[in-house]
């Protein structure tokens, strides 16, 4: 995926794109009940789910970012470099900025309640949001909305490589035979975790993320490359049960380390060395099972969920930061709480959706594509 979807199709590609932002929602909401600082945590939180967390850090966003590119490469197949431009920038930017502008406040106004004792009102609270050391619009938080900045940014390398492409996809296809597949790209993204992430980490800013950066754009364009490459897909299906069994393997020292009292992870060799190569093996594995068996998935539910995924994504969090700060008092069995919270943010986002859809033009807010011509269609002729 870009998250707005082409029109060349992919089923497999949309059902894993689908699948990979339930699980971003999923994880958010595990961060409410998790150890770890977020924008607003459970009274009560779980020690046990840090590792569940840490079983998808590797390869969560670096399978959306390798779909991204995948769906990039299938609209650069009726866009020219210019109009992809155009096109990424208006399906991107707008609903980053809206969201940026709208749905991000109220996630820092409540955690600015819960952490800082803040007292204002939100509408007091957001005369002052906007101002960074008394510069309008100097400071804008993107919060969860950061990877929307990334794909669009990403779009300009593959307009720089495009050029290139039909020699770079014949070159990747044959690098990538065999266990080479698995090999290659696994011996890559432990090499960039172990020379980049000690010294740079991750910022989620787009001008300071040199390890984000050179993970997450390398998968972007082999997505782009190999979207189209039959033998690629195949390889990927024949290993699938090989990538699944290292994945299990290579997390394992993950979820311990995350499971101990005082974890000594991130910047071992050790543990980043299983990082790198749980990030690929993992995304490798899901990829053959989707291409083995949802090719031929297509239909209502998916066109559905499709146009969907977008609008979710962009909501969700706002959406699980109030929900949870309202019914965090209530002091409800963490179970309880939890299908509480889960129930509540999914209606939230299929109401978005529903709503977004009878807009029109205005449903572009929270990335829903406005066919003007096939609205136009459907309007009805003015009697003479």
């Amino acid at each position: 995926m870009t998250m707005p979807t082409p029109s060349v199709r992919r089923p497999e590609l949309d059902w894993i794109r689908i699948a990979a932002f339930a699980l971003l929602i999923i994880y958010h909401i595990a961060l409410f009940f998790g150890p770890w600082d977020w924008h607003v945590n459970s009274r009560n939180p779980q020690r046990w789910i840090a590792s569940a967390l840490v079983a998808t850090n590797p390869w969560r966003l670096g399978l959306l970012f390798f779909v991204s590119g995948a769906a990039m490469g299938l609209l650069g197949r009726r866009l020219p470099p210019g109009r992809l431009i155009v096109d990424r920038t208006r399906r991107l930017l707008i609903p980053m900025i809206f969201g940026a502008i709208v749905l991000v406040p109220p996630q820092a106004w409540v955690e600015a309640i819960t952490k800082f004792g803040e007292t204002r009102d939100f509408a007091a609270y957001l005369r002052d949001y906007f101002v960074e050391d008394g510069r309008p619009w100097a400071g804008l938080p993107l919060n969860h909305l950061w990877f929307i900045g990334y794909i669009w940014a990403y779009t300009f390398a593959v307009v720089a490589i495009a050029p290139f492409a039909p020699w770079l996809r014949w070159a990747t296809e044959r690098r990538l035979r065999g266990v080479a597949l698995l090999l290659l790209p696994a011996l890559y993204l432990v090499t960039v975790r172990i020379a980049l992430f000690p010294v740079f980490g991750i910022t989620n800013r787009l001008s300071w993320d040199w390890y984000n950066h050179a993970s997450s754009l390398a998968l972007f364009l082999l997505g782009y490359l190999i979207v189209d490459s039959e033998p690629v897909w195949r390889e990927l299906a024949r290993r699938r049960w090989q990538a699944l069994l290292i994945a299990i393997v290579s997390v394992v020292p993950l979820m311990i380390d995350a499971a101990a009292p005082l974890p000594q992870h991130p910047r071992s060799i050790g543990m980043m060395t299983c990082f790198g190569i749980n990030q690929w093996v993992s995304i490798a594995a899901i990829l053959g099972f989707g291409y083995q068996h949802l090719r031929a998935s297509d239909g209502p539910l998916l066109a559905y969920l499709r146009n969907g995924i977008f609008p979710f994504y962009l909501v969700h969090q706002t959406a699980i930061v109030l929900i949870a700060w309202r019914i965090d008092p209530l002091k409800l069995p963490p179970l309880v709480e939890a299908e509480l919270l889960t129930a509540a943010t999914l209606a939230s986002c299929f109401l978005v959706y529903e709503i977004a859809r009878r807009l029109g033009p205005f449903g572009e807010l929270v990335g829903l594509r406005y066919r003007r011509r096939a609205a136009e269609q459907r309007r009805p002729a003015l009697s003479s």
